[in-house]
């Protein structure tokens, strides 16, 4: 298992190949405009990973944290699941944990049918995109405003714009229009990059995205929180 994840981890083009796959997989059986949008979104990557010669923020920077990337990314939810009932406060003044993941799963679409489809799409293949992706334009434009991952004050209008855009994606090509939740994505994107700006590496981020979408994926369909 340690070699697999050697294979995973430091190797990021094998994660562009294992996503494209997936997604091909997908195109071709189930949902093809999923898949070519997520696609779009892999070409991005994986031209921005080659058009930077020297990353700050790779899929992984150290081995010895595995483990505990798991936990911290729990730790991330809890903060994040924080934020967001205060937020949701703001528009509701009666809510519970139920209704607060059935808000957040408003941000995670399904397969109609189809639970493990749901998890490996949108549970799996979509955060590990949507991070890898986002977390390459912010480093992408921290450079080009001659930003630096270690001067927070520099780094402001880059983890704005980031996160706006995140939001404004959401709303554009998942249909969202509940305020709340989007609000939410505006704060996950800003805490996806506040992680991968302190780690200096991306993994966290991937799990605490998968975490996210994983949870709301089995709201969705009542297995849990009913």
């Amino acid at each position: 298992m340690p070699k697999v994840l050697d294979w995973v981890y430091e190797n990021e083009r094998t994660v562009f190949i294992i996503t494209a796959l997936l997604l091909i997989f997908l195109w071709v059986h189930f949902n093809p405009t999923l898949s070519s949008l997520y696609l779009g979104f892999l070409v991005v990557s994986i031209i921005l990973f080659i058009l930077d010669k020297n990353p700050e923020l790779n899929l992984e920077r150290r081995k010895d944290n595995r483990s505990i990337a798991f936990l911290e990314a729990a730790i991330y939810y809890v903060v994040f699941f924080i934020i967001y009932a205060v937020i949701l406060s703001a528009f509701q003044t009666k809510f519970s944990i139920q209704t607060i993941l059935q808000s957040l799963s408003a941000t995670t679409p399904i397969f109609a049918n189809s639970v493990f489809l749901s998890v490996i799409a949108w549970g799996i293949l979509v955060p590990v995109i949507e991070t890898l992706t986002f977390v390459r334009v912010y480093e992408w434009l921290v450079e080009k405003t001659h930003s630096s991952l270690n001067n927070w004050f520099s780094l402001i209008i880059p983890i704005f714009l980031i996160s706006a855009a995140f939001m404004f994606f959401h709303l554009q090509a998942k249909g969202i229009k509940d305020i709340a939740a989007l609000i939410a994505t505006f704060v996950f994107m800003l805490i996806t990059l506040v992680i991968v700006t302190i780690k200096k590496e991306t993994k966290q981020a991937v799990l605490f995205h998968i975490f996210v979408n994983i949870i709301a994926v089995l709201t969705t369909f009542g297995l849990i929180f009913k």
